[in-house]
């Protein structure tokens, strides 16, 4: 401790950085030489150039157009399937369990993604409707000086 408060002195006396690299190059020596004397804690070396090994990702599923239809077929007329039912999916279709559930979940995804994109795809076309049946009325009360171009105009309700 005494040393870090002589070295906090030399910092207001000369330049701060040295004093920093100083106090980083003392710790990190300490570091090191007691992970060094005592091989037990060889684990604590922050410069290890050893990782630990990732866990290997399971590769992606290729379904084949049968099992897809299948799949899609039942999801049409039931979102959730209980575990009987499942099964006997599964086993019908030559997948796993796991497959079938990641299947479905990824579905009801897919599912919500479009539904979202539609509700906004409905709410576009509503603007542009309003806003068309305005600029044709401005227009036939000869409100507007000039002709709106006509691609704004083109879009009919």
């Amino acid at each position: 401790e005494g040393s870090a408060t002589a070295t906090a002195a030399k910092c207001i006396e000369g330049n701060p950085l040295d004093a920093l690299f100083q106090m980083t190059s003392k710790t990190f020596s300490a570091l090191k030489n007691s992970s060094n004397s005592d091989g037990s804690a060889s684990h604590l070396n922050l410069f290890s150039s050893k990782q630990p090994p990732k866990k290997k990702r399971k590769s992606r599923t290729a379904f084949n157009n049968q099992q897809l239809f299948e799949l899609e077929k039942r999801f049409l007329y039931q979102k959730y399937l209980s575990p009987a039912d499942r099964d006997e999916l599964f086993q019908t279709l030559g997948l796993s369990n796991a497959q079938v559930i990641t299947w479905f979940q990824n579905r009801r995804a897919k599912l919500k993604r479009d539904m979202e994109e539609l509700k906004k795809d409905v709410h576009t076309a509503t603007i542009l409707s309003d806003h068309t049946v305005f600029i044709k009325t401005m227009t036939q009360m000869g409100l507007l000086k000039n002709k709106p171009p006509d691609h704004l105009l083109a879009y009919k309700k």
